[in-house]
């Protein structure tokens, strides 16, 4: 899909696969998340969206380096996490837009994903059923990268994620609707 093309192209890729690009996408590499207990998709290269994440190092031992935590009602410290570089970003998945600090913290994180993934580190963005908040800092995460449009966004997010239904929540396609 031309999403993922425009990430490879921003991740400043060589045109050949990398050995780290072909395990990103083998079955052996889904079999160890599974195994460790981690429930995600692929989104695009080196950018996973999932479920509320195991504790200890499952995390880090399914091959993530990044692990983002989007459920304000699940915050747990970072030593929760051992081997991974945990990002707090505490959202709501209410019946409203964003609060301004919901939506600044949302665009930053993506962004800060974005360049995790362009320096070549594999991101796992979750919530607690890996649907919404999730998906609004993939989403943002995928615009940074691409530049595509939000509603290009969204869909790639929502046909990405197949183990839930993703970005359901018509606030976060409204807001995610104003990226051009």
């Amino acid at each position: 899909m031309a999403i993922t093309a425009a990430i490879t192209v921003a991740a400043a890729t060589p045109a050949a696969a990398t050995t780290e690009e072909l395990m990103d996408t083998t079955t052996a590499f889904r079999e160890n998340m599974v195994r460790r207990g981690v429930e995600a998709n692929r989104i695009g290269p080196r950018l996973y969206q999932g479920s509320k994440p195991p504790f200890g190092r499952n995390v880090q031992r399914a091959g993530f380096d990044i692990l983002v935590l989007c459920a304000i009602e699940h915050q747990p410290r970072s030593r929760a996490f051992p081997g991974v570089h945990v990002v707090h970003c505490p959202l709501d998945d209410a019946d409203h837009l964003p609060s301004d600090f919901e939506w600044e913290l949302a665009k930053q994180t993506g962004k800060f994903v974005a360049d995790c993934v362009r320096a070549g580190g594999r991101s796992l963005i979750t919530c607690m059923q890996g649907r919404n908040r999730s998906g609004l800092v993939t989403a943002l995460a995928l615009h940074t990268l691409t530049g595509q449009p939000g509603h290009v966004c969204v869909k790639y997010v929502q046909e990405g994620r197949t183990a839930a239904p993703a970005l359901t929540n018509d606030y976060f396609i409204a807001a995610l609707a104003t990226l051009r």
